[in-house]
């Protein structure tokens, strides 16, 4: 394994995460949408996960050419002759899960708790809506485990992607 091959595997690890932060971005401004007077903040409120998805697009198409030009002059094989390039894609995987769960479980819980908390003190729908960072800390737990359990599987369809666009 060169050491161009594991920065491409990092360059796309970075963008597979902005990705992820993309669509839990945008699943939290969909609620405000659907709100006649959080309609106008929503619409700014957007354009952030929207740079996010950009940014993630651009990152995946040019990674082999950030790469090549990150390392020029200093390419050359790796001693990792344990590990192949699913293991490294899967490493990735489960550290960007782990990062994910571990940074925003304590705030679900204490979110959820809140939200529970509202409901048993307020009959009215006004003081026991589901908040914004409930549902994006949710998301983010959601999109987390799915990483870690799916790590291998997810490695796998990027290695086959990965051959089918050499040929």
């Amino acid at each position: 394994m060169t050491l161009k091959a594991l920065t491409i595997v990092v360059l796309r690890l970075f963008a597979i995460q902005f990705f992820a932060q993309t669509i839990i971005d945008t699943v939290t401004y969909v609620p405000q949408f659907l709100m006649p007077f959080e309609f106008h903040s929503a619409l700014i409120g957007i354009g952030y996960p929207m740079g996010f998805l950009s940014l993630s697009i651009v990152l995946w198409l040019v990674a082999q050419h950030l790469a090549a030009l990150a390392t020029k002059g200093i390419d050359g094989p790796l001693p990792l002759t344990a590990l192949t390039l699913e293991d490294l894609y899967c490493f990735a995987f489960l550290v960007t899960g782990l990062n994910y769960v571990l940074g925003s479980i304590s705030t679900f819980f204490n979110e959820l708790y809140r939200t529970m908390e509202n409901l048993a003190y307020y009959s009215n729908t006004e003081g026991s809506q589901i908040t914004p960072l409930l549902l994006n800390r949710g998301i983010t737990v959601i999109f987390g485990l799915a990483f870690i359990f799916g790590a291998r599987v997810w490695s796998r369809k990027l290695l086959r992607l990965e051959q089918k666009n050499e040929t």
